[in-house]
């Protein structure tokens, strides 16, 4: 039996008898050296010490004090004296944060939950469970396990917390959470054998991750700010003491309560991001439609200048026969090329103007389409946006191209007039007594001067 196993079984066979007081009945088949070479190995550790050892209801107290008391360098005194079997051993024991024998479980627990940063001894031992642990050895692996998360548990949410509340009348530990939601969740940090129990299977991974401080956790501050309104709709209506217990008793739920909540902040995100998208595209289209629109405006003053050209250079588009009858034919024929050949360029514009509204229409399919696979994930709420925009960028495209359709028409326009008037002038004798242009004009002004 090693040293450990020894000490183990000493402790089992502790009886206490009043505060801080416990009798050790000897075990038959071990010696005395070897119990007591145990008892001053582990002393230090465990806050014992032997106050008295009786041998047939006889105290060893007094003969022992003029050796020094019960020592380790008085071993032999002692086993020497000890001649019966009849042997009881009195300890006294004590505690502090370190460690010790605690009389209750929830003198451990008291200890445990009260310190600042919560940790399991290294060697303790509670007597009303014959459960301890010494030297980091434990005999009972289980019940160190779920101690272990409960640790683990409240040093991750002591992590998260805002603030702490050192000014417990109860002298209890107190962490404060604050959320924009409702007024701040107060914690009270405790320990009992039923939070022990749902310990064993409980899951820490949400916890750990929020309380990582490594800046390239993914949305950390906004997961983190997720958890605090959560906690405060999971725990808002109840007490500072029955908080931790809640949590820790109905974690899952709050797990998932914790997800959806998150799950529903990414889809706001999303469709704000969407939304933003969708504004941008619609509004970069517009300027690009609106920009083909104008351009082909621009091209068709060229028309405008045309039909002007034809009035203000009346004497080379309407020539005199009089004056020769091939050099007006040549005349009519070059202005007649001219105007072509200017309609025939607009033409060309407007038909590239219209390759590029394709081209403009093209673009917006393919980021719609990407807009769309974006929107399947989001909400009802952004595919009636989507919906929106794509109509209504589609009827602009849609009178763009009736408008540059329009303008193709017109831009032979000034030719159709100047062909219209040639005949007017020249071709409808029935309209005017005198069809020579030169003519005409020089008998309007004798009759102006008449």
């Amino acid at each position: 039996m090693t040293n450990k196993q020894l000490f183990f079984t000493l402790l089992t066979g502790l009886k206490v008898t009043s505060q801080n007081r416990a009798l050790l009945e000897f075990p038959n088949n071990i010696e005395l050296k070897d119990i007591l070479i145990c008892i001053f190995t582990y002393e230090s550790e465990f806050k014992i010490n032997i106050e008295d050892i009786f041998i047939n209801e006889k105290s060893l107290k007094i003969p022992m004090s003029a050796y020094g008391g019960f020592i380790e360098d008085n071993i032999n005194n002692i086993c020497e004296k000890a001649t019966s079997s009849d042997i009881s051993i009195i300890f006294n024991y004590n505690f502090d944060s370190n460690g010790g024998v605690f009389t209750t479980a929830d003198e451990f627990y008291d200890l445990v939950a009260k310190a600042k940063k919560p940790k399991i001894p290294n060697n303790f031992y509670i007597l009303d469970y014959n459960i301890g642990r010494v030297r980091g050895e434990s005999n009972d692996e289980d019940f160190i396990s779920a101690l272990s998360n409960f640790v683990d548990f409240i040093n991750y949410f002591s992590s998260l917390a805002h603030y702490y509340d050192e000014k417990s009348s109860k002298n209890i530990k107190k962490l404060i959470f604050i959320s924009e939601r409702d007024k701040p969740i107060e914690v009270e940090v405790s320990l009992d054998e039923k939070i022990i129990e749902r310990m064993h299977s409980i899951d820490l991974s949400l916890l750990k991750e929020l309380s990582e401080e490594q800046q390239a956790a993914l949305k950390l501050k906004e997961k983190r700010a997720v958890f605090y309104s959560s906690l405060s709709e999971f725990c808002g209506n109840y007490s500072p003491s029955s908080v931790l217990n809640k949590i820790i008793s109905e974690w899952i739920v709050f797990e998932n309560l914790f997800l959806n909540n998150f799950s529903a902040y990414l889809n706001d995100f999303k469709l704000d991001k969407l939304k933003k998208e969708l504004a941008e595209s619609e509004l970069n289209f517009s300027s690009s439609i609106s920009d083909v629109i104008n351009d082909s405006v621009t091209k068709l003053l060229a028309i405008s200048a045309s039909i002007a050209a034809i009035a203000l250079l009346r004497r080379f588009s309407f020539p005199n026969f009089d004056e020769g009858k091939w050099l007006a034919i040549v005349s009519i024929l070059v202005f007649i090329l001219g105007l072509g050949f200017g309609s025939w360029l607009v033409y060309i514009i407007i038909l590239a103007q219209q390759d590029k509204l394709e081209s403009v229409d093209s673009a917006k399919n393919m980021l719609f389409s990407v807009l769309k696979n974006k929107e399947r994930q989001v909400s009802e709420l952004a595919r009636t946006e989507l919906s929106s925009v794509t109509s209504s960028l589609e009827t602009k495209l849609e009178n763009a191209r009736q408008s540059l359709y329009l303008f193709s028409r017109l831009s032979f326009l000034p030719v159709f007039i100047y062909i219209l008037a040639l005949i007017f002038v020249y071709g409808g004798p029935h309209l005017s007594g005198n069809n020579n242009p030169v003519e005409l004009e020089i008998h309007e002004e004798s009759t102006k001067n008449n």
